[in-house]
């Protein structure tokens, strides 16, 4: 098997079906993509893709259980997953430099003990916290549980995720921060509240319909708007 990625986005019986039949080493993959509704059944007892050393990017849109994909985690430098664990579930992925979380998952695990993590070479750090059944308690943990003294890009991409951040008082050293909720109102609030604290802030994004209230709320601030801040930037539609 010489492919270095894979990316498996049609319907998941395809999808299965093909992960069924790749039981063959994989020592040069470097990149894998996955769209599923849970990674159990297809890595729990399959020997779907095995030897996974040279895996760099893993991209799971899916619930299940990360450990049942067979790849070592020091290696991983990108990783974006919406899958059940608490934060102990990432104490392995040291080497990380871009980590997405999706839908920050209970499943019923506790998180009284969960670990205060730092990942010192993560430079992007993206959170989409809705979740169907409302935000998880676990998801307003996160903040104040993962530590990332080189961040430079935090993208906040839903209300929940938006609120958590603000009220965590944290990652203000980033120089990028994209704040793409569909609810205006978080993102005023944010700005209002939050953004004068982000002193080395050079780049912000919002959707193209926030530009011009945004614009009006940063300069409201006045002297308190972050002093680098020299671009305001809009994205052209209201996906990832």
């Amino acid at each position: 098997m010489y492919q270095k990625g894979f990316s498996f986005i049609s319907g998941e019986y395809a999808t299965s079906k093909l992960l069924k039949e790749l039981d063959c080493p994989t020592p040069l993959l470097e990149s894998l993509s996955l769209r599923l509704t849970s990674v159990d059944p297809y890595f729990k007892s399959i020997a779907s893709l095995q030897d996974l050393r040279a895996l760099k990017h893993l991209i799971v849109d899916a619930g299940g259980r990360l450990g049942y994909i067979k790849f070592i985690p020091k290696m991983i430098q990108t990783l974006f997953f919406r899958l059940w664990g608490t934060t102990k579930v990432l104490s392995q992925f040291t080497g990380l430099r871009n980590l997405s979380i999706a839908n920050w998952a209970n499943a019923g695990l506790s998180y009284d003990a969960d670990p205060e993590l730092t990942f010192p070479l993560l430079e992007c750090l993206t959170w989409r916290l809705w979740h169907p059944s409302g935000m998880k308690p676990s998801a307003a943990l996160l903040p104040h549980k993962i530590k990332a003294p080189s961040l430079t890009t935090l993208r906040l991409l839903d209300a929940d995720a938006i609120v958590v951040v603000g009220d965590a008082d944290t990652y203000h050293h980033v120089h990028t921060l994209d704040l793409l909720s569909s609810a205006p109102e978080e993102i005023i609030g944010f700005v209002k509240q939050n953004l004068y604290k982000y002193t080395a802030l050079v780049n912000l994004t919002v959707f193209p319909r926030d530009l011009d209230v945004v614009r009006d709320e940063i300069r409201a601030l006045q002297d308190q708007a972050p002093t680098g801040l020299n671009s305001l930037y809009t994205i052209l539609s209201d996906k990832e």
